[in-house]
């Protein structure tokens, strides 16, 4: 029974994000945060934050067309 409730939990999938410059993949990020341990904890607004700023150094990374992504920039 308790495998079966389990699974009617709701989930959210998270796509991969590929940041592509001059036709060339330069980074991939799904965005999760590594604060985060397990799929099923509640997102805190810490983890939310550093999910947002992972997309958000994607972003800015395709938008200034660098070559390389930094992560360590962000």
């Amino acid at each position: 029974m308790r495998l079966t409730q389990r699974w009617r939990k709701k989930r959210i999938y998270v796509p991969s994000i590929v940041a592509i410059v001059d036709g060339k993949a330069v980074n991939l990020t799904d965005g999760i945060s590594d604060k985060q341990t397990d799929a099923y904890m509640e997102l805190s607004d810490e983890i939310k934050k550093d999910s947002y700023q992972k997309i958000k150094c994607t972003i800015e990374c395709v938008a200034n067309t660098q070559k390389i992504c930094k992560p360590k920039k962000c």
